[in-house]
């Protein structure tokens, strides 16, 4: 009977702003898509230093110092967060979630019933305060962690890892250390960035350092696009 009982989960959560955007930036920071571009970037960007092309660098953060200024005055997070809202009459939306021995149940404060099924859960995202179980076409069902009734995380988490067929990896994704890998990369990105700007300024003033000197010398110089070149006079 104490074995039973173990098999069925209870958690209640209210999805407000807090709650909201901890499961977007925890969701979010996990997608190996995101991480895969980042560091594909921050390598092109390696190769551009190495090659000695500052301008493409300084072009390309500008272009994303400006996409996350604009984030930032628009508040992404709470434009979504305030268009899940509208679609519940402006509140926010009070859900019970049961995790029973067949399915997974969710039903809100008004009544509204959703019902899962253990084999489409594909992943277990942890954050602070969550548990998400991560669906496919970037859908998560959400546990409060303080709110859970039946048993411990760490009980309910064995406990999926044992009804959840689909799962392809007995491991819990922890949001935190992918943010932080995350926000070490976005650090070497901004370095490159930093480290071009400055390069580029050298650059430029020994180039028109050594076109004086060519100058003093009896030269004429022609600059032509971006290359310099030199007529014997």
């Amino acid at each position: 009977m104490e074995e039973e009982s173990k098999k069925e989960f209870n958690s209640k959560y209210t999805l407000d702003y807090k709650t909201y955007k901890e499961f977007s930036k925890g969701y979010i920071a996990t997608k190996k898509s995101s991480i895969v571009m980042l560091f594909v970037v921050l390598v092109l960007l390696i190769l551009y230093m190495f090659y000695r092309d500052y301008e493409t660098v300084i072009l390309f953060g500008s272009l994303f110092l400006i996409f996350a200024f604009l984030i930032i005055v628009t508040g992404r997070n709470k434009l979504q967060y305030k268009r899940y809202k509208s679609l519940n009459n402006n509140e926010d939306l009070d859900a019970n979630i049961k995790i029973g021995k067949e399915k997974i149940i969710s039903t809100s404060k008004k009544g509204d019933t959703s019902n899962y099924e253990f084999s489409q859960i594909v992943g277990i995202i942890e954050t602070k305060n969550l548990v998400i179980l991560k669906l496919e076409y970037n859908m998560g069902i959400i546990i409060d962690k303080n709110t859970l009734e039946g048993g411990t995380k760490e009980e309910l988490i064995e406990y999926l890892f044992s009804v959840c067929k689909n799962l392809k990896k007995k491991k819990v994704i922890k949001s935190k250390k992918w943010l932080v890998f995350r926000n070490i990369m976005f650090a070497l990105m901004a370095i490159t960035f930093i480290l071009a700007i400055i390069l580029s300024v050298l650059s430029h003033y020994q180039m028109d350092k050594y076109i004086e000197a060519l100058q003093q010398s009896g030269y004429e110089i022609e600059m032509q696009e971006s290359v310099y070149s030199r007529k014997s006079s």
